[in-house]
This record gives structure tokens, sequence and C-alpha cells, in this order.
């Protein structure tokens, strides 16, 4: 799998990471708001962010996943991409971040249009998944906007960095269905 391209919107490029953005990233990474429903707890340090970064470069050398920095005015905003890439069976799951400040704009919507563009048509896949919190209503909502469909709950299928375990709504969405 390779990042060799750009994706572009109306107002958003999409684009490979790089050691440049970590700045961006630790902003993002940080906010307790913006990871609160990612499992991962907010970035203590730089280094914290380094590691996401370097397991990003490594999902995509490995051909596992390939995640896009989102930028909007120059200013990497966020973050998406899919990720456990099975390519026997044709399908991936979808993540993303945006740092808080930019919420409620659609630009996630906007963003992940692009990916699903690029995940459909590039990569071929038959089928992307989104794994979310029952309490991430904003999540559900870009996903709904998407054309996922709601597929299923799987109870305390998911280990929060503080110990409990939460359950998990299941989205997919089918290239046939997409567009």
């Amino acid at each position: 799998m390779t990042l060799d391209r750009r994706l572009a919107t109306a107002r958003l490029v999409l684009r490979p990471l790089t050691l440049d953005d970590l700045d961006a990233l630790f902003a993002i990474g940080k906010d307790p708001e913006v990871v609160r429903y990612t499992g991962r707890p907010p970035e203590a340090s730089i280094d914290d962010t380094r590691t996401r970064h370097e397991r990003i470069a490594t999902s995509l050398d490995d051909g596992s996943g390939i995640r896009w920095g989102i930028v909007r005015d120059g200013e990497v905003v966020g973050t998406a991409g899919i990720f456990r890439w099975d390519p026997k069976h044709q399908q991936a799951q979808l993540g993303y971040d945006l740092a808080r400040a930019h919420w409620g704009q659609g630009l996630m919507t906007e963003a992940l249009g692009a990916v699903l563009d690029d995940a459909f048509v590039r990569f071929e896949l038959h089928r992307v998944d989104a794994h979310v919190d029952p309490d991430n209503v904003a999540s559900t909502r870009v996903l709904a906007k998407l054309g996922f469909v709601a597929e299923g709950r799987t109870r305390e299928s998911f280990r929060f960095p503080d110990g409990h375990f939460g359950d998990t709504l299941v989205y997919g969405l089918l290239r046939g269905d997409w567009r």
C-alpha cells in the first residue's frame, strides 16, 4: 500500500504525515476530548506523538493501513484513514480524529468522503467498517451522513486505558452502497 498522492476536497487537502507535523499532531492527541473514545490516553509528550507517528508509518510500510493528515488552510487539523486492511476479503476499518476547534463544521464528513472514494476505487475494497463508542454521537452522525449502516453492538468489547470495558457499535459500508 502506498501513500503516493494527495486527496483534495473543496476545503481540505489530505496528505502524508511527516515529522514536521508532530507539533500539530501533539496538539490534537493531547486533548482529552479528542481521544475520549479512541481507547488511548491523551498524549503526555511529543515522544508519545512520535511513537504514534511511527505506528502510522509502520502500518503503511507493512500494508495494514494508510492514514492521511487532514490539512485546512495549511494546518494539520486531524487525521483519517483505513487500518486493519485485509486484501483477501477486500475490507478495512475506518479511523479518524479532528482537533476540537474544527468540530461541527462538516470537515470530517468531507475528509472521510475522500478517504472512502480512495478505499473503494484505488484499493478496490468491498467493505469498510467503523467501530464507535455508543456515547460518541458526533461520530455516529458522520457515519450516517456517509451512508454507513448500523449493524450491531458488541458488548464490553473495548477496553479503555483506565481498565473499564465498553460496548462498541459496528457500522458497515459496502462499495455498492457508496455514492
